[in-house]
């Protein structure tokens, strides 16, 4: 069937996507640890216990992110929409207010500051915004990088030259039956 030819695409992009994403998540995984104050190997560790002395860390790398964080809190701008012409002033004005209830709503601006962490920390932050299915509420929130893939050779900014991205979530069988009802056991 056409989605069964679609599915078997999409399984191949994610073969040789992952490869490449490989190498940054690896490097990702480091810098998460060197943020969180996990920045000593472990023959170093073992070396200190061995002489009984503490293996102490200054973390400066969390202070520079988190002042640089800071800053983006303090300089965040309110989003607003502009008419192209006079006549879309009204308009305008009502979808911006929707905009700032949805924002409200949902967190929206603690989401993004997780993201922009997540962006400091490992050159990668991002964004998911969807419609909740039982409240019918527009959302926002922060997703985990490692969950991103998209082809190597796509390096532009925002990752907006690439030809797709992908994002992968493990699910348990019984979850992933709920969610895909059509799919067989192999898929």
């Amino acid at each position: 069937t056409d989605d069964a030819g679609r599915l078997r695409q999409v399984q191949r992009w994610y073969e040789t996507d992952i490869r490449g994403v490989r190498e940054w998540r690896d490097e990702a995984e480091q810098a998460y640890r060197y943020r969180d104050g996990d920045q000593w190997s472990e023959e170093d560790r073992a070396k200190l216990r061995a002489e009984l002395r503490p293996c102490i860390t200054m973390n400066e790398i969390a202070a520079v992110i988190e002042t640089v964080a800071g800053s983006e809190i303090n300089a965040r701008e309110e989003i607003t929409l502009k008419p192209r012409e006079e006549s879309d002033s009204a308009g305008a004005e009502a979808g911006t207010m929707l905009l700032e209830h949805v924002r409200d709503a949902c967190d929206a601006e603690d989401e993004e500051s997780e993201a922009f962490r997540d962006l400091l920390t490992a050159g990668l932050g991002c964004i998911e915004v969807y419609v909740d299915p039982e409240s019918m509420k527009a959302k926002q929130r922060r997703v985990d990088p490692f969950e991103m893939i998209w082809p190597k050779a796509r390096l532009g900014r925002n990752l907006n030259d690439s030809p797709r991205l992908m994002r992968v979530r493990e699910l348990d069988r019984e979850g992933a039956e709920a969610r895909f009802p059509n799919a067989g056991p192999g898929d």
